[in-house]
Formats: C-alpha cells, structure tokens, sequence
C-alpha cells in the first residue's frame, strides 16, 4: 500500500524535526512532558519530551491542541516500567470532542491509537500537558479498520472512580463522531489513504 503525498511529506518532517521550535510563544518553544491520569488524579503514564506541533495545512480541520513526541521518547508507566517507540507519534487533541488521538507515524503510513478522555490541561508555567484517560480506546489500522479496545476497563473504572453519567453519554456519542470521521477519513483521519 502507498501512503499518500501529504502524509509522506508530514511523515518526513516530523522524523526529522528538532525537539522544539523557534517561536518564541511559550508552548511552542522546547520541550515539555505530556502526562496521562486516571481520574481520580494518579499518574497513569508519562510521555518525557513532547512539543508543539504545527499543522500548517496537512490535514483538513486540523485539531486544536497537536503535539509532537519523537521517535525514540522515553514513556514511563505508572509502575515504573518505561518504553519507547521507534517512530514519531504526534498527539492530537479537539475540544469539541472527548476523544484524543494519537497519530502512529509509521513508515508504512499512519495508524491511530484514539483515546477517551477529559480535563485537558496546558500548563506553561510547570511545561506540562496533562488529561485524564478515560479508559476506552479505538485503535484504526493504515486500513481504515475500526477496533473499539477496553470497554470493560471503562466499565469497572466508571464505576470504581463514579464516572458522572453525563461524561459517560458525551464519550459515547464522540466515539461515535471518532468513527464516523474515520469512515468520512475527516481531520486527522484523512491521513489514510
């Protein structure tokens, strides 16, 4: 399968970008972390270097906060255990929507790691970009496959954390508007081919 031209070029840049930039705008400048939370405000995993990231017309409506984690970032679980991967992944967040994703730029073309989440938060005094997961996952394949992850993690955890049942209804009808975007290959979507 061949990606396509803009998908390419935004593959290239960000494997070869610097940490950072040279604007001088406070969250667009160095490096800062990107932190994971459960919802009762436990540290769930921790992303060590990650920076804004500019869209500059690759995709169609662009999301409202995107930031850049480089290949080979050290990514620290909440027991400890750390990991990275060998290619850039770019983090995408709107706020119409409670559903975050992560931009898998492979070689191969991109696939998607989508998150439930609340609680975006940018903190430029302490450099941190923080949101709470929600704990239900759609992963989308170069294909354009759909696989909904984790329902019965959001299951036990909207229970055990006494998720309010509104918050529960909005991150059911953004998983729908996810896939459904995936389907029309809408924002950060249209990436696939």
């Amino acid at each position: 399968m061949s990606v396509g031209r803009a998908y390419a070029e935004l593959y290239e840049t960000c494997v070869w970008s610097r940490e950072g930039s040279d604007e001088t705008d406070d969250i667009r400048s160095g490096s800062w972390q990107l932190v994971s939370k459960k919802y009762d405000g436990a540290v769930h995993r921790i992303w060590s270097r990650v920076s804004h990231w500019p869209w500059h017309g690759a995709v169609r409506d662009a999301p409202d906060h995107t930031f850049l984690i480089p290949a080979q970032t050290r990514v620290v679980e909440s027991n400890g255990e750390s990991w990275k991967r060998p290619y850039p992944v770019l983090a995408c967040f709107e706020t119409r929507s409670l559903v975050q994703s992560m931009v898998l730029l492979q070689p191969e073309g991109p696939q998607f790691y989508c998150n439930a989440y609340t609680n975006l938060q940018i903190n430029p005094d302490l450099r941190i970009v923080s949101f709470v997961d929600m704990d239900l996952d759609v992963f989308v394949d170069r294909e354009g496959n759909i696989e909904l992850l984790d329902r019965g993690e959001f299951a036990l955890h909207a229970r055990r954390y006494s998720y309010p049942l509104e918050l529960c209804r909005q991150v059911e009808t953004d998983l729908k508007r996810t896939i459904k975007d995936v389907k029309q290959r809408r924002g950060v979507f249209s990436l696939l081919t």
